[in-house]
């Protein structure tokens, strides 16, 4: 049987410090061995990689939590260097998230990718907590021209959505045993896109009102079809499944696929931040536009005194336009 690989952003393999896995180039019939476990990849290296447009390279799927481990000594070490900017830090921690939600849309059904995910939401959380500038700076992050595809911007909008919930929850005071959970749903709510063939991939990046009867009806089925990818799996909680489940829904039945008539907390939180981001980062909206867009349009959709609060935190963390 072949070994399997998962690709790895270039941009998250931080130079100068020891791998702990064997790293891959990929040629277009074969995988090459690019680095051994012990190297330290220079940044002449990463810099050659870069001059030749390389954007991935490759680990064997049995190395994942080696790569995982990485991750975090890399994020540890760009967290505590007092000489790093926000910006550094907010692309390390990008860069990283980034790439964890990238594995978690190829393979969204398989335990690897859950404990990525649940690595990443305890990232974001012991960071969002201890930087009060790194929200923001995740925000702001640009994507480069050739990371444009609608699969990069899927994984951008999943790890902005992660960011946004635990950083409202807690801002709410949600507790605490919670957060985890909210965030990995951020990373895990649209994992149905891989399902969908170009055509109706297209959906994601279009308001509702925009699409075709057609299109409507195949977008609305998104959240049963990811909830149909985890609910089998003995390591999936419960309340993962209900929130990815229930991430369209509305106040007042407006939503899908159930037209629920309440939400809780939780769930009204992570919905809020959801919607937000997708008119952010899918539809390409100004944040002043998404939210005359609440304020003309969804009225009744969210709870008002939870459109209050989500302003008063966006405003705390210098994410208004105003």
């Amino acid at each position: 049987m072949s070994e399997s690989f998962l690709p790895v952003r270039l941009k998250t393999l931080k130079a100068d410090l020891s791998l702990g896995f064997q790293l891959y180039l990929q040629l277009p019939h074969k995988m090459i061995l690019y680095a051994v476990e012990d190297s330290i990849l220079e940044q002449s290296r990463m810099d050659a990689l870069k001059s030749k447009k390389v954007r991935k390279l490759y680990i064997k799927d049995s190395d994942e939590k080696k790569y995982q481990e990485f991750i975090d000594k890399s994020l540890s070490h760009v967290m505590e260097d007092a000489n790093a900017s926000i910006e550094d830090k907010a692309n390390v921690v990008g860069e990283s998230s980034e790439s964890s939600a990238e594995q978690i849309f190829e393979k969204p059904a398989e335990k690897g990718s859950y404990l990525t995910a649940q690595s990443t939401s305890q990232n974001l959380i012991k960071y969002l907590s201890a930087n009060d500038k790194l929200l923001k700076g995740i925000f702001s992050r640009k994507l480069s021209e050739e990371d444009t595809s609608s699969d990069t911007l899927m994984h951008k909008h999943a790890v902005n959505s992660a960011s946004l919930i635990i950083g409202f929850a807690e801002f709410m005071q949600v507790d605490k045993s919670l957060v985890e959970i909210m965030g990995m749903t951020g990373l895990f709510h649209d994992i149905a896109f891989t399902l969908y063939d170009q055509q109706y991939k297209q959906t994601f990046f279009k308001r509702l009102e925009d699409l075709s009867a057609n299109e409507l009806t195949k977008y609305k089925e998104h959240p049963r079809l990811g909830v149909e990818l985890l609910q089998d799996k003995d390591y999936a909680s419960k309340e993962l499944i209900d929130y990815i489940l229930n991430h369209e829904e509305r106040l007042g039945g407006n939503g899908f696929p159930s037209k629920v008539q309440k939400l809780s907390k939780e769930q009204a939180i992570i919905n809020l931040c959801i919607h937000y981001d997708r008119y952010l980062t899918c539809l390409g909206m100004s944040m002043s536009e998404v939210f005359e867009d609440i304020n003309l349009n969804q009225i009744g959709n969210f709870d008002l005194e939870l459109i209050k609060k989500f302003k008063e935190f966006l405003k705390s963390n210098e994410l208004n336009e105003n």
